[in-house]
């Protein structure tokens, strides 16, 4: 019988945002008769470390360098591609499968001339999600982007969002992207749900809202903390919870902005956590006001555990939804149509949760590991052989 298919995973660290989220699916489900995973990581380092398949072989990049004396603009970067060439050629990698633009700028060139396939996935709008992640070389960095992508045996997206607003800024044929939605392992949810400790205390007899992400700009919380001031003479606002997870550059800004409106009772911060899930299970709704995403793993997530979602109709949330019929849509940076949509789900629970249950066979049905993760190996496959 013919080995395994070396295939090399890519990630900045293991901290607990989608797209690790993602590699550690991919680690533990992918085809072992087929293929044999290792990751590279830059930082050994995040909440989902220990969660590594005992078989994957782990490199991380600062385990093994020292940042020079002398460091001019793209030293690193260069370091940080030799070791990721070495690496390769160490353990006769057939295919790098690189899921963020920092990844795809190492693997390019790094692959460059070796015998080494390449699959390369764009999790989020690239016209946002560059200019926000890149303070300085953006034009650079961008043409970098748009020839690594273009190098790319294979280019899969998130949602068919994506693919458009990548395409438009790469300047690359559309008919190279291919779209396939992110898997949710239903079994870790149940099981996860199922840990609920009462860290925190959360009350059944309140509206209990989950807001799970990244504490930064482009997620737009500082919209939904308006929207819960704007409903503070409706009689609903007193049994309003509002329970923040995640933490990040803005949570100071935000912790104050909640103090400065007196929302304390209303909204609470718990901080990074390794899992969101026993929170989200014990809320009866979700709320992503994201001003841009690619494909929000808390929506998938949040219907798959039977809970109502509201999210914007920025990224990828729409094609989850459809005509709505799986959760509410309101427009990106819009509090007023965020409080509306809270109103209505506190006046009419009986009618989100009518979609809550559509969704959750939604999920199970189209977005389990075992409907996604072989259409991931078919497109490795498609490039290897």
């Amino acid at each position: 019988m013919a080995r395994p298919y070396n295939v090399l995973l890519m990630a900045g660290s293991m901290d607990g945002g989608g797209s690790e989220r993602q590699t550690l699916h991919l680690l533990r489900h992918l085809d072992r008769q087929r293929f044999a995973p290792h990751l590279f990581l830059c930082y050994r380092q995040g909440s989902l470390l220990d969660q590594i398949p005992d078989d994957v072989p782990v490199t991380s990049f600062w385990d093994q360098h020292r940042s020079p004396r002398v460091c001019v603009p793209g030293t690193i970067h260069r370091m940080q591609v030799r070791a990721l060439r070495d690496l390769i050629i160490a353990n006769k990698i057939d295919l790098i499968y690189d899921r963020t633009f920092h990844m795809s700028m190492l693997a390019s060139p790094a692959a460059r001339g070796l015998q080494c396939g390449r699959v390369a996935t764009i999790v989020s709008p690239p016209d946002r999600d560059v200019p926000a992640a890149e303070s300085r070389f953006v034009a650079v960095k961008r043409w970098l982007l748009k020839r690594s992508y273009r190098r790319a045996d294979a280019i899969v997206t998130v949602s068919e969002a994506v693919a458009d607003a990548s395409a438009r800024y790469y300047g690359i044929d559309r008919r190279r992207f291919q779209t396939i939605h992110s898997p949710v392992d239903l079994q870790a949810i149940r099981n996860e749900a199922a840990s609920a400790n009462g860290d925190p205390a959360i009350d059944p007899v309140d509206v209990n809202i989950a807001c799970v992400g990244r504490m930064t700009e482009e997620k737009g919380h500082r919209f939904l903390i308006d929207a819960i001031d704007s409903l503070r003479d409706h009689p609903v606002f007193d049994c309003l919870q509002l329970w923040m997870v995640g933490d990040g550059p803005l949570r100071s800004a935000l912790t104050a902005r909640v103090r400065e409106l007196k929302l304390d009772r209303q909204i609470h911060f718990v901080g990074q956590r390794a899992s969101a899930v026993p929170i989200i299970a014990q809320c009866q709704l979700a709320c992503v006001p994201s001003l841009y995403e690619g494909l929000p793993n808390v929506v998938l997530e949040s219907m798959a555990l039977g809970v109502p979602v509201i999210a914007t109709t920025a990224g990828g949330s729409p094609e989850l939804f459809g005509d709505r019929t799986f959760g509410d849509l309101v427009a990106p940076g819009d509090s007023a149509a965020l409080a509306s949509a809270i109103l209505q789900f506190a006046e009419e629970p009986e009618s989100a949760q009518e979609k809550s249950i559509q969704a959750m066979q939604y999920v199970c049905d189209k977005h389990s590991i075992e409907a996604i993760v072989p259409r991931i190996e078919q497109v490795m496959l498609s490039v290897i052989e």
